[in-house]
């Protein structure tokens, strides 16, 4: 869909930062996330494991050791995730959280 796709254009543009513009702009994304995680309704619990699942990746520095691809992957996954405008809006509570959860698995199953 067209969220997922400006989230994948957004990961394209952060990754391709010089080293240290990109781990600030990853660890301010990161910062939303947990957020997000910590003040928004709705989000069940299996979910939010694996957002921190995905964090845990992101920032441990995991993902540099995988293809750059899976890297991507990961990273549209955040921004989507804390984009509250996307194929479901996250307004709609556990309901609107149905459509990250899936980009955030897929995500992780790389």
């Amino acid at each position: 869909n067209v969220y997922r796709g400006l989230a994948r254009d957004e990961a394209e543009r952060i990754l391709a930062k010089p080293e240290a513009e990109r781990e600030e702009s990853l660890a301010k994304l990161m910062d939303e996330a947990q957020e997000i995680l910590r003040t928004r309704s709705g989000i069940r619990p299996d979910f939010a494991a694996s957002v921190r699942r995905m964090l845990g990746r992101i920032q441990s520095g995991q993902s540099k050791a995988e293809p750059k691809q899976q890297q991507g992957r990961l990273v549209a996954a955040l921004i989507y995730f804390i984009n509250p405008l996307d194929a479901i809006p996250d307004d709609l509570g556990e309901d609107g959280f149905a459509d990250d959860d899936r980009v955030v698995r897929e995500s992780l199953s790389g």
